[in-house]
């Protein structure tokens, strides 16, 4: 059913609602040549965007397994960083890439990964995520493991903090990589997925 306008007619005084329309017409005027206070002001600059040559942001922090990160982890290593979400569409099709790579790199211990969950509210998915991995088997000299155990591929929940490390990065999109060179200098930057093997590859042959 439209709805119904009620209309009710009243009797006004011309002169007076024509004294208002012209208080309005004359504030409106001011407002739009006046420029509010705030808006003299610039905006604050955006952080420029992390480059290839920066050197890597640190990484404190406590991996699934409970164990403590507390220095640098790519001293002497070449270290894949990895920022991922719960919700991300392609999250499985990304771990699978990776767990492909982790078993591929089974024996190269100049390489470590690092899974960056960055759902800071969401510690009980996360770490639910993490047990329904079950056991993996990499062909690699430990054997059958849990997931969240891998001394290789840490697996670590951004918490709160007052400088979330996806704000290090300036991670914006799901799926960011980056790679970090033993010196802690980043080598790659936000790579694709499809990119990585390559990238990976190429960095070792070059510190042979």
């Amino acid at each position: 059913m439209p709805a119904t306008i009620c209309v009710k007619r009243v009797k006004c005084d011309t002169s007076s609602a024509m004294r208002r329309i012209l208080g309005i017409v004359i504030l409106s005027a001011l407002y739009v040549t006046i420029p509010h206070p705030h808006a003299l002001a610039a905006p604050p600059a955006r952080k420029p965007a992390i480059q290839a040559g920066d050197v890597a942001p640190s990484l404190v922090a406590f991996i699934a397994n409970g164990d403590a990160i507390d220095e640098k982890p790519w001293d002497g290593k070449y270290v894949l960083v990895h920022f991922w979400r719960l919700k991300d569409v392609d999250r499985d099709a990304q771990f699978r890439c990776l767990k492909q790579l982790r078993k591929e790199f089974a024996n190269e211990d100049r390489l470590r990964m690092i899974s960056i969950c960055v759902d800071t509210e969401e510690l009980e998915s996360w770490l639910e995520f993490q047990n329904r991995q079950g056991k993996v088997n990499y062909g690699d000299r430990r054997g059958s493991f849990d997931f969240f155990s891998d001394h290789k591929w840490w697996q670590v929940c951004q918490v709160s903090s007052e400088v979330p490390y996806s704000d290090a990065y300036g991670v914006e999109n799901k799926g960011e990589l980056f790679l970090v060179a033993p010196n802690g200098r980043l080598l790659e930057v936000r790579l694709a997925l499809k990119d990585v093997r390559e990238s990976i590859m190429n960095a070792l042959k070059t510190a042979k």
